[in-house]
Parts: C-alpha cells; sequence; structure tokens
C-alpha cells in the first residue's frame, strides 16, 4: 500500500510537472513572437531531486517511463524521441551518482548538462527520424541557447531563493 501511494503521488506530480513544462514554454514562446522556443525542465529537475534524495529508484525510473512515453505522444505523436533521451540521461546520472551528492554546485551542473543532452539528443532523434527540419546552427541558436539560459535561472529561483527566505 505504501509503494502504491508513493507511485501515485510520484506519478501526478510528474504528469503536472510535464503539463506545467509545456504550458509555460509556450508561454515563454509567445511572448518572444515565436522567435525563441522556450523548454523548461520542471521535470528534470524533479527527477534529479527524486535521485539525489532517494537510492530505491526503481519506482520513481518507471514512472518517468510512463510520463516521457505521454510526453512523446504529446509533442510528436511518435513514441521514442524523449524516450530515448530519457534512458541516456538515466544513464549518465547513474555513472555520476557519487558526484551529484556531494553539494548544489554539482547538482546544478548535472541539471545544465543534463538539459543540454536532454535537448541536443532529443534534436539528434527528431532529425533522424524526420520530424525537424532545423539545421544545428538555427537550433542551438533559437532553441537551445533559450532552453539552457531559462533552466539556469529555473535553477537558480528553484534552489537558492527558497533557502535565502529560511534565513
Amino acid at each position: 500500500m505504501k509503494y502504491i501511494k508513493e507511485y501515485s503521488i510520484v506519478l501526478l506530480c510528474s504528469i503536472f510537472l510535464l503539463f506545467l513544462d509545456a504550458q509555460f514554454g509556450q508561454f515563454l514562446s509567445n511572448l518572444f513572437n515565436r522567435d525563441f522556443i522556450f523548454i523548461s525542465h520542471f521535470l528534470l529537475y524533479y527527477l534529479l531531486i527524486l535521485f539525489r534524495k532517494d537510492n530505491k529508484l526503481t519506482i520513481d525510473i518507471s514512472v518517468f517511463i510512463v510520463v516521457y512515453c505521454i510526453a512523446d505522444l504529446y509533442y510528436f505523436n511518435f513514441i521514442g524521441i524523449y524516450l530515448l533521451s530519457l534512458l541516456s540521461l538515466l544513464t549518465f546520472l547513474h555513472l555520476i551518482k557519487k558526484v551529484l551528492l556531494q553539494n548544489f554546485y554539482y547538482f546544478g551542473l548535472t541539471f545544465f548538462l543534463g538539459c543540454f543532452f536532454f535537448d541536443f539528443i532529443g534534436y539528434l532523434l527528431a532529425s533522424v527520424f524526420g520530424l525537424s527540419n532545423l539545421s544545428l546552427f538555427t537550433f542551438v541558436t533559437y532553441s537551445l541557447a533559450p532552453s539552457l539560459l531559462l533552466n539556469a535561472i529555473l535553477l537558480l529561483c528553484l534552489h537558492v531563493l527558497p533557502k535565502s527566505f529560511k534565513k
């Protein structure tokens, strides 16, 4: 019963964050007249927090696989892009788990690199499957750089500001 409750809470939070990601990115893109594509990674941030907090991630990983399949269908109508990006990111996180647990700076660097790898692998897979016709320069200039800047600001807002209010 305890596992079902944990699974349900993580699943509901993940689905909420997935749709919050989509709406927040759409809102920011509309502010800039669709010149820049912003992709926020609240869901990735949540995954890193769970990964940092918990040693038994079998439930969390299964939830994220389900949620990223939903994300694939929601964004691409095609299962595989976000799911393969997630699996490659989980492999990367498993390799550096001891470093991730050390302090905030390593956590921030891991989040930043995770955002970069996730977006870049997603772009490569979308190009391979013919779902994107952007050049690499256009992708980096109008999607990857604004998204990395947005996620760096979000990391500071979500991690540093709550700690400053506690003092």
